[in-house]
């Protein structure tokens, strides 16, 4: 049986794999290595994981403390609701706290929490987030970055990668540099 399978053509085989429920084809997968390269060599999960079509959008707006979400009504009953206020944010339930959608990719969103204190990636569809790891907010550690953006291809990694652009630090002013000059240098 196996060596009538491996005689068939690659382009047969992606074929019935097509065909396959998504929780199929991840099992078809994992059988062997050709299977696999079959798979991914023509992105047949691709579609499975990444949505067709924009169902919202987030603008933050300079006078409010949360972003507004905008999208129309799905008339399917297969589609998830996404909550747009973020509901299962920590503190979202809170009317002191405010938070900002800094970037999004592939369906998740990278947040400013708190008055820039902290980030926080989540996926509105599934409601699961997470804080990102960094200083506490006595460091204002969110000051040393110029911007942040979340990169996030699901057809490659189930990972995401969080991008922080740190600040350009300023110029000296001529007379910090005069002083700087004056001062004698020392290896200690």
């Amino acid at each position: 049986m196996a060596t009538e399978v491996a005689a068939l053509p690659d382009d047969a085989v992606a074929g019935v794999f097509r065909a396959l429920p998504l929780r199929s084809l991840a099992v078809v997968r994992c059988v062997c290595k050709a299977w696999r390269d079959i798979i991914d060599t023509r992105s047949l999960l691709f579609p499975h994981l990444v949505p067709r079509s924009v169902r919202g959008i987030f603008i933050n707006y300079i006078d409010h403390e949360r972003p507004h979400h905008f999208s129309r009504l799905c008339s399917s009953s297969t589609t998830p609701r996404v909550d747009g206020m973020l509901s299962f944010l920590p503190n979202a339930d809170s009317w002191s706290s405010s938070w900002s959608v800094l970037d999004h990719c592939s369906g998740l969103l990278l947040c400013d929490m708190e008055w820039s204190t902290e980030l926080c990636v989540c996926n509105p569809a599934t409601r699961r987030w997470t804080v990102l790891p960094g200083r506490h907010a006595d460091d204002r550690w969110h000051r040393h970055y110029a911007g942040a953006y979340i990169a996030f291809d699901p057809a490659a990694s189930p990972h995401y990668q969080v991008i922080l652009v740190p600040d350009v630090p300023e110029a000296p002013s001529r007379e910090d540099r005069r002083k700087a000059e004056k001062e004698p240098f020392c290896l200690d």
